[in-house]
């Protein structure tokens, strides 16, 4: 049985939509317009050199760091980018890497039940990271 989505009264959305390269900025639309709706107090930074992770939002939603890290196709995050989502990872917020609205909707999802969220790709680099650290030892 698939898990019950966040009401969002009238606004539609289109949780599984496949974003083909280039067309991060319509998913980063998409994504704003779903956290406000829920209420969710999110801010984009600025990419500069000097930022330490650069991913596309960070947010509090019930009181809990949220980053979020989206992209389209198959673009892959870059390294600064998956060390700030492991990072938040560790300090206790969630962590979402979004293809799609619906995993953003999943993290939102679990923090509404009081539950960490990380994205199954950032959990699995940060297992395959620790263990290439303990091989190197």
């Amino acid at each position: 049985m698939k898990p019950t989505r966040i009401s969002t009264g009238e606004h539609k959305f289109d949780w599984d939509r496949k974003y083909k390269n280039g067309q991060e900025n319509l998913l980063k639309k998409e994504v704003k317009r779903f956290l406000d709706v829920c209420g969710v107090k999110w801010f984009m930074p600025v990419p500069t050199g000097y930022s330490p992770g650069a991913v596309d939002f960070l947010c509090c939603a019930r009181g809990m760091f949220l980053a979020i890290e989206t992209k389209a196709g198959d673009n892959d995050p870059t390294k600064r980018q998956w060390d700030f989502l492991i990072e938040t990872m560790q300090a206790g917020g969630s962590a979402v890497l979004a293809y799609t609205l619906g995993e953003v909707e999943e993290a939102i999802r679990a923090i509404y039940f009081g539950e960490q969220f990380i994205s199954k790709p950032i959990e699995e680099r940060y297992l395959k990271e620790n263990a290439e650290a303990q091989r190197k030892g």
